[in-house]
């Protein structure tokens, strides 16, 4: 679907997926990537990357490699021994390129032990290129290229341009004789072969990249949203209280912040404006039917938002048929100064706009200035705070008077790093009254050679208190018969910035222990990128984890929430009980420009097998509304001795439908190396109805056993005795077998 919707939209590459690994819980991608687990997060990168690539779109591996955090992201020097880095966060983007066939690989911000990884010669030279055999293309993550010199070292094309070390620097290099044109001529090719793959050879017909001729998916793209948000809701815990049945259920309250302002999704580059978003709030109500719904917030909104179509009309729109369209009227001048007629309009859907390179080609390029105008009427009174981010100079007007003025920037760390501080300012609004905002921005001058690299403005609003929420609140819990509270961090997780801590924000926790009290039937649905911190965990009778599902996120949770669907999701990130029990703890963020992976390989549930730690939800943890029963482990290897198969069987032994992920296991009993107790090596989700019992079988290369020899250079597999434990998470093993294995060469 990605990749059908990419070609129907003229896009060549998609910037994705990304496979830094979750090594610790503040890292502000988290959201983004996939696990903390190398083997899971290459299953999931190499499914990714040949669905968008069957509709000739390339995808790009990134952030290549070790971008595991966001502070300091652009100078850090991540500091990792040979081991650790092959067998933790190289092994996805190997898995990209020799399983996945990857036709692009972005190169990471940061330093790999003291290497800028766009001129890290060994990394793209030598493991991606000679290593891996890679023949697709690397690029520069945005402002990534620190030298024409990379070029010499694998990198292949600066992004986002204009260039500031490549294109015409590079020529002058090749001809002055400070670069080979071998060089110039090995990145053009690159270029050109991704060209070729993602347009076709001439002649074909789909040379402008239009999605003639490709595959269309059968899926319809918002049934396939809801279906990918529901199988990815993982169910924590449950007393029987889910699923919901309306014969015993006829009042729900629907209580937190987050229920009718979800986070669908995290910031940053990857963040885009769905043309509508099902709440958590309007997928219940429109699920319970005759069940009574209330919904109190309880707690203020945790954090400024953006301002958007739910609470801004375009000035002038309305007319005698029918309310203002939502939006906001964007007015682009030629100039800094908001002078003359606008050379361009348009509708944005919120307060967050922002421009790499001209802002609309063709007809507004250079140093430019933008007003953006729209009409706010507020639903509290009182004094509601605006806070202004901006890349070039901005300020807000409300009725004809600023409120925030931002013309003056302090370099900040917002848009890519090119942006401001943010400013704050307070306007005292009445409910149910009209007002005029204006937000005007005025870009910086356009440096020598190009257009303004980056510009825009960020604006949100924060409403005033209300301090008789919570006792609204706990008066819907007590008279209801289920309580729904979800609750979240106060902005979603973003690049750019790691989070500062793992608690929930603006009173969500005495949220919830109010509910509690008032009402022991209290759901949780945690609407959250990476863990937080639960200290009510035990009282709740459920709780769910939402993560950022989407635009169909409210209509899944409901399916789920009323067992419609089988909750199916399993944890890919442990979630500790606090942040001084993860494994990265007394490193991160580190410290003088540098940010040592001393806990080597023992990242995610491997730091907590190895110390016993007791998390609060393991790795590869997820309920169901049936149970599941295990049969013991058969193992089996083929006559060649390359690969092992595990076979078990599985039987739903509860009274509904319902989907199991069997997880296998490696422990290596006894190694010439610290190893973990045990590693992910393979998994399958398998449905079955009540009663019914199925074989799984699951294979395993002889890569499963392996481990990086630092003396060799290379895998090896030691002779001896090693373990294979089958179960439903990494702590809930349900058999083992062993399996005697001789020293030869892994696949």
């Amino acid at each position: 679907m990605l990749g059908d919707q990419a070609r129907a939209k003229q896009v060549h590459v998609l910037l994705a997926p990304t496979i830094n690994l979750h090594r610790h819980p503040l890292g502000g991608r988290n959201f983004e990537s996939y696990s903390e687990d190398p083997y899971l997060t290459a299953q999931l990168a190499v499914a990714y990357i040949r669905g968008v690539q069957s509709r000739r779109v390339a995808a790009t591996a990134k952030h290549f490699v070790a971008n595991d955090q966001e502070h300091d992201r652009l100078e850090v020097s991540v500091e990792v021994d040979e081991r650790t880095l092959h067998e933790m966060y190289l092994q996805p983007f190997e898995a990209a390129v020799r399983e996945g066939g990857v036709w692009a690989v972005m190169a990471a911000y940061n330093r790999l032990n003291g290497v800028h990884c766009s001129e890290h010669d060994g990394l793209l030279d030598g493991i991606l290129r000679h290593d891996w055999g890679f023949d697709g293309l690397v690029m520069s993550d945005w402002y990534a290229t620190h030298s024409t010199a990379a070029v010499a070292a694998g990198l292949d094309l600066e992004m986002p341009g204009p260039p500031q070390y490549l294109g015409p620097y590079l020529a002058a290099a090749v001809h002055q004789g400070d670069l080979p044109e071998a060089v110039l001529d090995r990145a053009a090719n690159r270029l050109l072969t991704l060209v070729e793959r993602v347009t076709g050879p001439a002649g074909d017909g789909d040379g402008e990249g239009d999605g003639a001729g490709a595959p269309q998916s059968a899926e319809d793209p918002i049934e396939l949203s809801r279906a990918v948000a529901r199988d990815g809701i993982v169910l924590l815990r449950n007393n029987g209280t889910l699923p919901l049945r309306p014969e015993r259920v006829h009042s729900i309250a629907v209580l937190g912040p987050k229920a009718d302002r979800p986070d669908i999704q995290g910031g940053g580059s990857s963040h885009t404006h769905p043309e509508n978003a099902v709440t958590p709030l309007a997928g219940i109500a429109d699920r319970a039917g005759p069940i009574e719904v209330r919904h109190e917030p309880g707690v203020v909104e945790v954090a400024s938002g953006p301002l958007g179509r739910r609470e801004l009309t375009v000035p002038g729109s309305r007319d005698a048929d029918g309310p203002s369209d939502p939006g906001i009227r964007v007015e682009y001048f030629a100039g800094a100064d908001l002078d003359g007629t606008p050379q361009f309009s348009e509708v944005a859907s919120d307060t967050e706009l922002y421009w790499i390179g001209p802002p609309v080609p063709g007809h507004v390029e250079g140093q430019f200035s933008v007003r953006a105008t729209a009409d706010f009427v507020p639903d509290r009174s009182g004094p509601w705070r605006l806070r202004v981010t901006s890349a070039g100079a901005a300020r807000v007007l409300v009725d004809g008077r600023v409120v925030v003025d931002n013309l003056q920037p302090e370099p900040g760390t917002s848009f890519f790093g090119r942006g401001s501080r943010p400013v704050d300012g307070e306007a005292e609004l009445a409910a149910g009254t009209s007002y005029r905002v204006v937000i005007e921005l005025h870009s910086r001058p356009v440096p020598a050679g190009g257009a303004p690299l980056i510009s825009g403005v960020m604006v949100h609003a924060r409403p005033p208190d209300d301090p008789e929420a919570p006792g609204r609140a706990v008066a819907a819990a007590a008279a209801a018969d289920v309580v729904v509270v979800v609750v979240g961090t106060d902005k979603p997780d973003t690049e750019g910035s790691d989070r500062l801590d793992m608690d929930l924000p603006a009173g969500q926790n005495e949220l919830v222990r109010a509910a509690v009290a008032a009402n022991p039937a209290t759901v949780v649905v945690l609407n959250a990128g990476s863990p937080v911190a639960m200290p009510w965990v035990e009282d709740v009778a459920a709780l769910a984890q939402l993560w950022y599902p989407g635009q169909e996120g409210g209509t899944a949770l409901a399916d789920v929430l009323f067992g419609d669907s089988e909750p199916s999701g399993r944890l890919p990130v442990t979630f500790p009980r606090r942040l001084e029990d993860t494994p990265a703890y007394p490193t991160y963020p580190g410290q003088h420009g540098r940010a040592p992976y001393n806990e080597g390989v023992f990242v995610g549930y491997r730091h907590y097998d190895a110390h016993d730690v007791d998390p609060l939800f393991c790795f590869g943890h997820g309920l169901s509304y049936t149970r599941f029963d295990y049969g013991p482990a058969v193992v089996e290897m083929d006559p060649a001795g390359q690969h092992v198969a595990v076979a078990v069987d599985v039987t739903n032994v509860g009274d509904r439908w319902g989907r199991e992920v069997v997880q296998v296991y490696v422990r290596d009993v006894e190694a010439s190396v610290s190893r973990p107790e045990r590693e992910l090596k393979q998994f399958a989700k398998v449905g079955l109805e009540p009663g019914e019992t199925r074989t799984v079988r699951l294979e395993l290369s002889r890569r499963a056993f392996a481990f990086w020899d630092v003396i060799r250079h290379d895998w090896l597999v030691e002779p001896g005795t090693f373990e294979l434990a089958v179960g439903s998470s990494s702590r809930d093993i349900r058999s083992t077998a062993r399996l005697e294995l001789e020293a030869l060469e892994p696949l």
